[in-house]
């Protein structure tokens, strides 16, 4: 989804696969009219003084929602209007790609519990096959209008807690202290490294995919045995 606050003037666009709803979840507070007790995996579409948070719940819900997961940043742009969205300090979330794929791989595959309990050689060739026939996921679109990404600033999976609170700071919102929600984590991870999944072959797959998020942000296949956390 995405997040928009008019009382600090910012914007979330809310990616797939990097621990956004876990960062959307943290500044969520920051767009409503009167914080909720308690923040919510899933939540309704809500519009209000102080901003809007989409909605993120089913499809369906979704898909009845002016605001809603995922949004693409043309939409948003749309939505809001140009007085607002460029005036206002936009940031997403990104991650390795590499590991990104293996990721998205896992969650669609999440039901297939024969597949996913299955010897790595298996899974493996299965990701191939994936990734010949679906290939990865690439959500710059959610960021970026016509290929240029329109954020002012990133936080990176790989060092979530500390790229929030900067964020945060930068934005005055008095966070400190503040925990970071954990949200869809754990269930659907791979029990390897994501390096354990590639052959040169898979590797020059999703290389080409996400060429760009290489480029722009330095990302690379890292040496075997690296894997990182939300943290």
């Amino acid at each position: 989804m995405v997040l928009v606050s008019h009382r600090h003037k910012f914007i979330y666009l809310k990616t797939k696969k990097t621990a956004s709803t876990s960062v959307e979840a943290f500044f969520e507070p920051y767009c409503l009219d009167e914080p909720l007790a308690e923040v919510a995996e899933y939540r309704d579409e809500h519009i209000g003084t102080a901003g809007i948070v989409g909605a993120r719940r089913g499809r369906a819900k979704r898909a009845e929602a002016t605001w809603h997961a995922h949004m693409s940043a043309w939409d948003a742009f749309r939505a809001l209007g140009p007085r607002r969205w460029f005036s206002y300090f936009k940031f997403t979330t990104i991650r390795n790609p590499f590991e990104k794929a293996v990721s998205e791989f896992h969650y669609v595959h999440r039901k297939d519990t024969g597949l996913l309990s299955s010897p790595l050689d298996t899974r493996r060739a299965a990701f191939e096959t994936w990734l010949r026939t679906k290939r990865p996921l690439t959500d710059r679109y959610i960021y970026a209008i016509a290929g240029k990404p329109v954020v002012q600033d990133v936080i990176r999976f790989e060092r979530l807690s500390a790229d929030i609170a900067r964020v945060a700071k930068h934005l005055h919102l008095g966070a400190e202290g503040r925990a970071v929600p954990r949200f869809k984590s754990g269930g659907n991870s791979p029990k390897e490294p994501y390096q354990a999944y590639y052959s040169d072959a898979t590797r020059a797959l999703v290389a080409k995919a996400y060429a760009p998020e290489i480029a722009r942000y330095g990302y690379r296949f890292e040496p075997e045995g690296v894997r990182h956390g939300a943290g």
